[in-house]
């Protein structure tokens, strides 16, 4: 991770094939120190932290499209069409499909349902986890990372509620916990008869690279944690981070934009409206 590609120290250091630590791992913290300063949103205790997905059929499409694109980064990181490049589209395949297929297994068991949310977000945390070993691990271990990712990124979200950390798209976990797991998964897994530009690990004899990975991870994190406070604090003197409570009772589509998404939801919504407007001395409760 050296601008010359040759590693800090020259011929040692932190790997990363296509942005585990510099996206995911970054964007996890980030999102995690965000969800504490904002807060939950209204009544999310009341709710156990349940809320009504908006839209399944366009969240479906966007993690098709996801999906498809995540290909792009991860092959595109090898910089050429080559062997390594399938690896890493395999790689990539694998461990995305053995996340999301733990994920709906485990919905289904904890709550007899097979879930279309739970697949989507045990996919998008394989696609996360997958990114910083995608180009230096076998396919073998891709399976066993994607099975690693799914299951703690699961059990993770559920733990989530008990500390309310109001983070409705699961960033935090999703893409920084995973982001983390992946990262580290190269101080186990990767070998240089993959890539040779890469790094040796554990499974080669080689421990010192968890170490490197673990350093990695940590300055990141640090560095991310940091500059997210900082900003949030501008943000917060000058124009405010937070809507008020009717804002965010009436809907941020209908507060700051005037207008809504689906119309089912736009009928529920306007008749909050008017409950509000009829009753102008307290915030009406949610109708939804």
């Amino acid at each position: 991770m050296s601008p010359a590609g040759k590693g800090f120290p020259p011929g040692e250091g932190v790997i990363d094939f296509a942005g585990g630590i510099t996206i995911h791992t970054s964007a996890g913290i980030g999102a995690l120190v965000c969800a504490k300063i904002l807060g939950p949103r209204r009544k999310y205790s009341e709710r156990d932290g349940q809320y009504r997905p908006g839209n399944l059929i366009t969240a479906l499409l966007g993690t098709t499209f996801l999906w498809l694109g995540w290909f792009g980064f991860n092959a595109g990181s090898a910089g050429q069409a080559s062997a390594l490049t399938a690896v890493a589209v395999a790689n990539t395949q694998l461990a995305a499909c053995i996340s999301g297929l733990s994920w709906m297994l485990l919905h289904y068991i904890y709550h007899r349902k097979a879930s279309l949310v739970a697949m989507m977000n045990g996919t998008v945390a394989g696609l996360a986890g997958i990114t910083p070993a995608s180009g230096f691990v076998n396919p073998e271990w891709a399976l066993l990372i994607g099975l690693i990712l799914g299951v703690v990124s699961f059990f993770s979200v559920i733990l989530k509620q008990r500390f309310e950390l109001d983070d409705a798209l699961d960033v935090t976990l999703v893409h920084g916990l995973t982001g983390v797991i992946g990262s580290l998964s190269n101080g186990f897994f990767s070998t240089k008869d993959i890539n040779p530009m890469g790094q040796d690990s554990i499974i080669s004899g080689r421990p010192i690279q968890l170490a490197y990975q673990l350093l990695g991870v940590t300055v990141a994190l640090g560095w991310s944690l940091i500059w997210t406070l900082v900003i949030l604090i501008v943000l917060n003197k000058t124009i405010g981070i937070r809507v008020s409570d009717e804002d965010e009772t009436i809907g941020l589509g209908y507060a700051e934009h005037g207008e809504f998404v689906d119309t089912e939801y736009y009928k529920r919504k306007m008749e909050a409206i008017r409950v509000y407007n009829q009753k102008n001395e307290t915030l009406i409760q949610d109708v939804y």
